[in-house]
């Protein structure tokens, strides 16, 4: 990890730390509201189980300088896969609090 400035970082259930990079991050939150948070990802591993992944913990966590200063938990609601280059895989992800199963 980087020793300055900001890493973002995404782990997901039971995959391995390194299994996703974050490309960006859009969080919207408000009073009294759920949140929703969506991630646009790569990754070396084209071939994710998605069983892997949706419906699963996952956690994004903003560092700045080497020192977490964020995280932001939730349950994968979204998962999908763009494209495949020739070293990386394109992927977005949704994430909401546990609570918004309530609403299904």
């Amino acid at each position: 990890m980087a020793d300055s400035g900001l890493v973002f970082t995404l782990t997901v259930g039971n995959l391995p730390e390194q299994t996703f990079a974050v490309v960006e991050f859009t969080l919207n939150e408000a009073l009294s509201t759920l949140f929703c948070l969506e991630a646009a990802l790569t990754s070396a591993d084209p071939d994710i189980d998605f069983a892997d992944v949706l419906d699963n913990s996952a956690t994004l966590t903003v560092y700045r300088d080497g020192q977490p200063e964020r995280s932001v938990t939730g349950i994968v609601t979204q998962f999908e896969q763009s494209t495949t280059g020739r070293h990386r895989s394109h992927y977005s992800l949704t994430l909401h609090p546990g609570l918004w199963r309530a609403g299904l």
